[in-house]
C-alpha cells in the first residue's frame, strides 16, 4: 500500500495533514450527525399529524363521549400506541444494525490499549479535578440549555394551545410541525457557521443564548397583549435560535473538550446534567402558565450566557491530539513541558485565564516536538544498523 512505502517522517507528515483536515471540519461533521435529532423530531411530528388526521381527531365539537377538545380518548389512545409502535420499529432496526453489522475500528482498539497502559496513573479524582472547570462549562451549559429546549418541547402542546386558543388538535400539531421545521433549519445553519474562525463554537453559543433570552423575554412580556400571529413568529424564531446555538454547541463542545480516555465519561456526565435539566423543566413547568415559562427560559438563557463566558472554551480547528499530548504529560507530572495550543489564550476559558490554570504557549512547540521525534527515530535507525554491522 501507499502508507507502507512511506518513510517514518513522510508517514507522520501525512497523518498530520489528515488530522488537520479532520479538525477543520470537525464541528460541521458532529453537528450534521446531531442534526438527526431535529430530523427525528420533524418526521415524528409529521407522523403524529397524519395519525390524528386519519383518526379523525381534528374537530372541536364536544359531546358526551368526547373531551374538551372534541376528541375521543379511545381514538387518541390508539393514536399514541401506533405512534410509539412506529418509533419502536426504528429503534429495533438500530439495535440490529449495531449488534450484527457495526464493528469497532482499529482506532478504538488503540485507545483501549493506551487506556490500559495508563490505568495505574489514571486516578479519577486527580484527573477530573484537573478538568473540573471545563466540566462545569460543558455540563452546566447542557443543563441550562435542556431546561429551555426540552421544557418548550415537552410543553409545546399547551403552549401552542394558549398561543392559538381557537385551534383544533390538528392545527396545534400543524404548528408543531412548522416549529420543528424551523428548529431543523437551526441545526444546518449551525453546521455552516460552527467551523468558521470568525464565529466558532463559543461565539455561536453566546449569540444563541443572548438572542433566545431576548426573544423569550419579549414573548412573556407581550403574551397577554399580542395576537397569535406575532407570538407564533417569536416561538418559531426562538426555536431556530436554540438550535443555531446552544443546543448544538453544548453537544459539540462536550465532545471535543476532553482527551480520548475521558471523552465518553465527561460527555456522559454533561449529557446526564442535560437530562437533569429536562427533568427539572418537566416538573417545574407543569405548575406555571405560559408567560411564566417564557420568563424562566429567558432567565436560564441569560445564565447560560454567563456560564459560556466564564467556563466554556473554543477549540475551533484545534487537533484532538493536543488533548492526548497534554494528558500524557499531566500523568507523568511533566505538565509544565506542555506548550501546545491548549495553552493559547484564545482556546482558554475566562476562568482559566483569570486563575492562571494554564501553562506557557509556544506556537513552535509542536513542530519542535515532531522534529525531536524524527531525530530520535533516525538515531535509533543508525544505532540498529551499527549494531548489525558489529555483530557481523
Amino acid at each position: 500500500s501507499e502508507d507502507t512505502n512511506m518513510s517514518p517522517a513522510e508517514r507522520r507528515e501525512s497523518n498530520r495533514l489528515k488530522e488537520k483536515e479532520r479538525s477543520v471540519r470537525r464541528g460541521e461533521t458532529i453537528t450534521l450527525v446531531f442534526a438527526m435529532q431535529g430530523v427525528g423530531a420533524l418526521v415524528g411530528s409529521v407522523f403524529m399529524l397524519c395519525l390524528i388526521y386519519f383518526a379523525e381527531q381534528t374537530g372541536v365539537e364536544c359531546s358526551s363521549t368526547n373531551n374538551a377538545k372534541g376528541s375521543s380518548p379511545h381514538a387518541l389512545d390508539a393514536v399514541w400506541r401506533v405512534f410509539y409502535f412506529i418509533g419502536g420499529i426504528f429503534v429495533s432496526m438500530l439495535l440490529v444494525f449495531r449488534s450484527l453489522v457495526l464493528k469497532e475500528g482499529d482506532g478504538h482498539k488503540r485507545i483501549l490499549a493506551r487506556k490500559q497502559r495508563r490505568q495505574k496513573q489514571m486516578k479519577a479524582r486527580h484527573v477530573l479535578r484537573f478538568y473540573l472547570p471545563r466540566l462545569i462549562g460543558t455540563a452546566g451549559n447542557w443543563f441550562l440549555t435542556d431546561i429551555a429546549f426540552y421544557g418548550l418541547k415537552l410543553f409545546s402542546g399547551p403552549i401552542f394551545g394558549s398561543l392559538d386558543p381557537s385551534g383544533s388538535l390538528g392545527s396545534q400539531n400543524g404548528w408543531l410541525v412548522l416549529n420543528n421545521l424551523f428548529s431543523l433549519g437551526g441545526y444546518y445553519v449551525s453546521a455552516l457557521l460552527i467551523d468558521k474562525p470568525s464565529v466558532g463554537r463559543k461565539r455561536l453559543q453566546m449569540f444563541g443564548y443572548l438572542v433566545c433570552a431576548i426573544l423569550f423575554l419579549i414573548s412573556g412580556a407581550v403574551f397577554n397583549m399580542a395576537g397569535p400571529g406575532p407570538l407564533l413568529f417569536l416561538m418559531f424564531v426562538s426555536s431556530f435560535m436554540v438550535n443555531c446555538g446552544p443546543n448544538v454547541t453544548s453537544y459539540v463542545m462536550a465532545a471535543e473538550t476532553y482527551p480520548a480516555e475521558l471523552r465518553a465519561t465527561c460527555h456522559g456526565i454533561s449529557a446526564f446534567c442535560g437530562k437533569a435539566g429536562a427533568l427539572l423543566a418537566t416538573i417545574l413547568f407543569s405548575h406555571l402558565n405560559t408567560p411564566q415559562i417564557f420568563y424562566i427560559c429567558s432567565g436560564v438563557s441569560f445564565l447560560g450566557l454567563a456560564f459560556t463566558i466564564f467556563f466554556s472554551v473554543d477549540l475551533t480547528h484545534v487537533s484532538l491530539a493536543e488533548h492526548d499530548a497534554q494528558l500524557e504529560l499531566f500523568l507523568e507530572d511533566r505538565l509544565d513541558e506542555y506548550k501546545g495550543k491548549l495553552n493559547d489564550a484564545k482556546h482558554l476559558s475566562l476562568f482559566e485565564r483569570l486563575t492562571g490554570r494554564h501553562g506557557v504557549y509556544d506556537r513552535d512547540w509542536i513542530y519542535n516536538l515532531i522534529a525531536e521525534e524524527a531525530k530520535k527515530v533516525q538515531n535509533d535507525g543508525v544505532n540498529t544498523i551499527e549494531s548489525t554491522q558489529t555483530s557481523e
